[in-house]
């Protein structure tokens, strides 16, 4: 679906595993060229302990890669992903007082708990972003820079604007008391939004 709720109909949408970066591997486990239907729905089977990433990409849309966050042992709780057209990711950019470099890449993070449900009260770091990527939360749904927003709401969401292209890392605490929650890992590529959950893991 893209961020006005309408469905998105034209996409590619291809199954890569996480070590797969160009997405190449073709297999009955890692299908490729999978189209939505009229309602944007796509039906695919995941082997458990799959780790990897979808990419999507299509005319109306940004392109995505849309990682699982952990390997996948039970039917996740995420049934849909909000894509993004181009000119709100320009309009996103602009709420949070940054410019959209199209070299770089995005990141927008979900903070989840142990039952799989949006974390709030969450900070995010990344070891991966330098001094022209640009942190947000997603407050009201509208993307806010701190000071005016240091945490998650009830929704869980945030990110990092034009992070530098390549491998990543994202990290969630408890913004009360900066106690470490958990990270992922993932790929960033230019002009690309990579989504990811950040789920409680062992430090």
């Amino acid at each position: 679906f893209a961020s006005d709720k309408g469905p998105v109909t034209t996409a590619t949408i291809d199954i890569c595993d996480k070590l797969d970066i160009d997405c190449a591997v073709m297999s009955p486990d890692v299908p490729k060229g999978l189209s939505p239907d009229a309602d944007g729905n796509v039906s695919l089977h995941a082997k458990q302990g799959f780790d990897g990433f979808l990419r999507i990409k299509g005319p109306e849309i940004m392109d995505s890669l849309v990682f699982v966050g952990r390997p996948i042992v039970g039917p996740p709780t995420v049934k849909e992903v909000r894509l993004v057209r181009p000119g709100e990711y320009s309009a996103i950019a602009t709420l949070a007082d940054q410019q959209v470099d199209p070299t770089r890449g995005s990141a927008i993070l979900l903070a989840i708990d142990c039952q799989s449900l949006p974390g709030s009260g969450v900070r995010f770091e990344s070891p991966s972003a330098d001094s022209d990527s640009k942190l947000f939360y997603l407050i009201n749904q509208l993307p806010t820079p701190p000071p005016q927003a240091t945490k998650t709401d009830v929704d869980g969401f945030g990110g990092f604007l034009n992070m530098p292209v390549g491998a990543a890392l994202a990290q969630s605490f408890r913004a009360e008391d900066d106690t470490y929650i958990g990270e992922s890992s993932f790929r960033v590529l230019a002009n690309t939004l990579s989504y990811v959950q950040i789920a409680p893991t062992p430090q």
